[in-house]
This record gives structure tokens, C-alpha cells and sequence, in this order.
């Protein structure tokens, strides 16, 4: 099986993940409740101690000096993203502006997509996303919610102006 076959078999493996909460939810097997400890199980539990398995892997010098690589990165790549953005959405008003920055800066980088990146990487693959997380996390907590900030007030006006 090629590279690009595995990959996608991975993809359609957690779309069907996905379309099965969906039909649960729709069908109320999974009610709200239910979801959100689910949740809670997945990201207070699960993923602390699937990211502290994939630790286990060797720590060769290659592994640290990747480590090192990555961590580094996600330090220079957020201000550049909202530098960037700050640059391109220069002439947008003031709310979508801020929107689309906090966009450009802050993916969906981690959770969903460690299965992804375990497939594709190992071990070593959970090792660097978690590695990238640190840096992602405290600009999201700092920058992202100085951008959003003025914004939660009224979610409900910002996402009917972001429809417009």
C-alpha cells in the first residue's frame, strides 16, 4: 500500500468516527451531557496519556535536535502568522479583521489530527505535535484572546457580521 493510500485510509477512518457521533447525537443515543464528558474523558485523559506513551519512544539525538527544530518553529511561526495577517487584512473592519488574523494564526493543529500524524510518523510524529502544542498554546492564550476578547460579548452579532 502507497503512502497516499494509507494516509487517506486513515482520513476515512476518522470521518466514519466522526459520522458515527453524528448519528448518535442526531438519534440521541448522545445527549448533550453525555457529550460533553466525553469530551472531557478524551482531552483530560486520553490524550495526556496517549501524548506521554508516544515519550517512551528513544530520545536519540536526532529525536532532540527535531524536538528542538519544532519548538522553535511554533515560537517564530505564530507572531509571523499574526504579523502576516495584520499585514493582509489590513483594509478589513475591524472585527473581521481580528477573526480572520486569529484564523490565520491558530489551526485545528492538535487533537484530531494525532491519529493522522501518529499513522504517518510513529511515535516521533505524537512527540513533535505535542512539542508544537507549547508554543501554539501560549500564544492561543495570549495573543488569541487578546484578539477575541472585545469580541465574546456579542459571539452572536460577530458571527452574523462574519456571514455578511
Amino acid at each position: 500500500m502507497d503512502s497516499l493510500q494509507f494516509i487517506a485510509n486513515h482520513i476515512i477512518t476518522i470521518y466514519i468516527m466522526i459520522a458515527i457521533g453524528v448519528i448518535a447525537g442526531k438519534t440521541k443515543l448522545i445527549n448533550e451531557h453525555i457529550s460533553i464528558c466525553l469530551s472531557k474523558i478524551l482531552l483530560n485523559i486520553c490524550l495526556p496519556l496517549y501524548i506521554i506513551s508516544a515519550f517512551r519512544y528513544p530520545l536519540l539525538d536526532e529525536v532532540i535536535e527535531g524536538i528542538i527544530i519544532v519548538f522553535v518553529f511554533g515560537i517564530i511561526i505564530h507572531p509571523l502568522c499574526y504579523l502576516f495577517g495584520k499585514l493582509i487584512y489590513k483594509n478589513k473592519e475591524d472585527l473581521k479583521k481580528k477573526v480572520y488574523i486569529f484564523s490565520l494564526m491558530f489551526s485545528n493543529c492538535g487533537y484530531i489530527g494525532f491519529p493522522i500524524i501518529e499513522s504517518i510518523y510513529g511515535n516521533v510524529g505524537i512527540i513533535y505535535g505535542s512539542i508544537f502544542l507549547a508554543p501554539y498554546n501560549i500564544f492561543l492564550w495570549t495573543i488569541g484572546v487578546s484578539l477575541l476578547k472585545n469580541l465574546v460579548r456579542d459571539f452572536r452579532f460577530s458571527i452574523l457580521v462574519l456571514l455578511l
